[in-house]
């Protein structure tokens, strides 16, 4: 036996011969389709090497049909009308082992084919999933702040400006890296929850840009703020302008 299986093309129903076998023998193209099949499957089942099927007469396989004088309008290409059983033309080479095992062959090589090909779109997804990696790494990338940022953020969230600078200078230190030597990814959430402590607090407004003057004033050596009374008396701003500009 040849195998439990045979070949057929689905477009056998729009086939000329079939609509063909259909009006000759006064019945639809399912049936006729049908009859075809069954007879290729007696063929893979029974013929010899020559597609011969002895034993088969034609009218006995007409009964098997079930299609009265069948096997007598099929065109030549599928039938030998001159041999004395049913006889398959090329059967062998379209349905017999060999033909089988090179659709066995063809459709395990389109298989793999597939695969290596939904393999490669994987590797090349993985690529693609490494690349957008490295490029959020890269965003994420840790920029340590400057002395004068960790400063002002100190101040702005009312706390000395010492203890900004201190903190500053630990971490510089260690290569910004925490106590437990884990690196720092987000400066600000470090300072709030490590340094920002009731003795690190300021007891003046920092806020407040005039009173940052007057302290800047006091720390650089400079004349105080000259107010109404003085004998060149200078507006606040005039004051903050002074002491920023460092004169």
């Amino acid at each position: 036996m040849a195998g439990d299986w045979i070949k057929f093309r689905t477009s056998l129903l729009r086939d000329g011969r079939v609509l063909k076998l259909s009006r000759s023998n006064a019945t639809n193209v399912t049936t006729v389709v049908g009859a075809l099949v069954t007879l290729w499957c007696y063929g893979d089942e029974q013929a010899d090497q020559n597609g011969v099927l002895e034993g088969y007469s034609k009218g006995h396989m007409n009964d098997l049909l079930g299609i009265p004088n069948f096997i007598e309008t099929l065109p030549e290409c599928w039938i030998d009308h001159d041999c004395e059983w049913v006889k398959l033309p090329n059967y062998q080479e379209h349905n017999g082992e060999t033909a089988k095992k090179r659709a066995s062959d063809q459709k395990r090589q389109q298989k793999s084919r597939k695969t290596v090909t939904v393999q490669s779109d994987k590797v090349v997804t993985r690529e693609e999933k490494r690349r957008e990696e490295n490029k959020e790494s890269k965003k994420k990338k840790f920029t340590p702040p400057t002395v004068d940022q960790v400063e002002q953020y100190f101040i702005d969230n009312g706390y000395t400006k010492e203890s900004g600078k201190k903190a500053f200078s630990y971490y510089e230190a260690n290569n910004w890296k925490d106590s437990n030597d884990k690196p720092v990814k987000a400066w600000k959430q470090k300072m709030i929850s490590v340094w920002f402590k009731p003795e690190n607090k300021s007891t003046e407004d920092q806020s407040d840009p005039f009173k940052l003057a007057v302290a800047k004033a006091k720390e650089l050596g400079l004349e105080p703020f000259r107010g109404m009374a003085h004998e060149q008396p200078e507006t606040t701003k005039q004051f903050m302008g002074r002491v920023n500009g460092g004169s």
